[in-house]
């Protein structure tokens, strides 16, 4: 009988998901090791074509304060408080001079690399930790988390992401706190996320159903000062500013190729390549996609606004984070953590059909393994991963799904679900 139980325990969600992402990395890990040129080296950015090259593009913006006229082969697209946490490791050797190559044969340069991402990392794992705390979910997701191929693609990427990432879980832990000091906590750190990676911002939202207003102050405040203030440490001051709006304006997202990323341009891309060779055929259809994201996500937030239920805001929230931005690259994934967290609480009264849904499709998210086929485009081979693709498109079908849900709820009961599901 006690047998029984204990092998009714390891067949819940959050056991069967952790441990199919666990097997799956070791079977990817296996595969990778047996043939290294193989479509396994593709769930990384090219197959590690330029390794952790965002922490250095980033160092380098910063090693001789000026990032925003940067004679780099790209201007900085950061707010300069992400360059102030980034100023004390360029300083650690003559970045300003370096391209990416030199900086592989900086000893010093490399080890800064690994100190200031592993911090970050550490940091992650403790706000995953939290999480976990307040919604009661076992803790073994949080390997399977750091373990899946939308976390192994952020940290070769070395991007600033995965203390954004941190940051916003603390503050999805922490906005709603009795404790007063914990929860301007959270409010600090939705200020920090803002300046870091803009789109977060969002979550203020569930603010607005706490009524909040002390907290959603102080974060408004700190939010503008650390925005403008940290521009007075770089050449050209307030200057900077209207060259850093120029430059993400000319962000041309043509320019990225088959970079993995949240948008559904990407996948008609992709699809053009599949059926025609080239990109150019499906233009027609690629011009329509970024004003019906625009006009979703707008249609999305005021829903989340609307509804109480705190599962339907989440992936709302979570949905435009991803797909609002003219360019959000797999990385952006890390954010989905809280969502897993959430649906594989053991807190939960029943796993609905809805929950159920969610982990599947979070689950094909976050597996570790990809399938990598071969298009040539012009005589030039591309070489595109199905995992990748996959991996982002997912996410937009639990939007869509998700929404439907909603507005088929609201059809039926004639209003918003006004209680909440916490």
């Amino acid at each position: 009988m006690l047998s029984d139980g204990i092998y009714k325990k390891y067949l819940t969600p959050v056991y069967l998901f952790s441990y199919l992402i666990l097997l799956a990395f070791v079977v990817h890990a296996i595969l990778l090791i047996e043939n290294p040129e193989g479509a396994q080296r593709y769930m990384y950015f090219e197959g590690f074509k330029n390794l952790f090259a965002d922490y250095f593009s980033c160092i380098r913006h910063s090693s001789d304060k000026n990032p925003y006229f940067s004679d780099y082969f790209f201007q900085s697209n950061y707010l300069p408080f992400v360059h102030i946490l980034y100023y004390p490791f360029s300083q650690l050797d003559n970045f300003a001079e370096m391209t990416l190559e030199n900086f592989y044969e900086s000893k010093i340069g490399m080890f800064s690399c690994f100190f200031f991402n592993g911090i970050a990392a550490l940091i992650f794992v403790h706000s995953l930790i939290c999480l976990c705390n307040k919604y009661k979910t076992n803790k073994i997701v949080i390997p399977a988390i750091l373990l899946s191929g939308i976390m192994l693609h952020t940290f070769e990427r070395a991007n600033i992401i995965v203390l954004a990432g941190a940051l916003l879980i603390y503050f999805v832990t922490y906005y709603d706190s009795e404790n007063v000091l914990l929860s301007y906590f959270a409010a600090t750190c939705l200020a920090l996320v803002a300046v870091i990676k803009i789109y977060p911002v969002l979550f203020g939202i569930l603010y607005l159903e706490k009524k909040y207003v002390k907290q959603i102050i102080y974060s408004a405040c700190l939010t503008l000062i650390l925005i403008f203030l940290p521009f007075l440490f770089f050449e050209h001051g307030f200057e900077n500013i209207p060259k850093l709006i120029s430059t993400v304006k000319n962000i041309d997202g043509d320019s990225f190729g088959v970079i993995p990323r949240f948008e559904v341009k990407y996948w008609i891309t992709y699809a053009s390549y599949f059926v025609f060779g080239n990109a150019s055929r499906l233009n027609a259809i690629a011009r329509l996609a970024r004003p019906m994201v625009l006009s979703f996500s707008l249609l999305s937030l005021f829903v989340s606004i609307m509804d109480k239920r705190f599962e339907n805001k989440l992936v709302l929230i979570l949905s435009v984070i991803l797909f609002f931005p003219s360019f959000s690259f797999l990385y952006c994934g890390i954010y989905l953590s809280i969502l897993i967290i959430y649906v594989l609480s053991d807190d939960r009264a029943e796993l609905n059909k809805s929950s159920l849904f969610l982990i599947i499709a979070l689950f094909i998210t976050f597996i570790p393994i990809t399938i990598t086929d071969f298009y040539v485009k012009n005589g030039r081979e591309f070489i595109i991963s199905t995992g990748n693709i996959i991996r982002t498109f997912i996410p937009f079908v639990i939007w869509v799904v998700k929404f439907l849900e909603i507005m088929i709820a609201f059809i039926k009961n004639r209003g918003f679900q006004v209680s909440g599901d916490k």
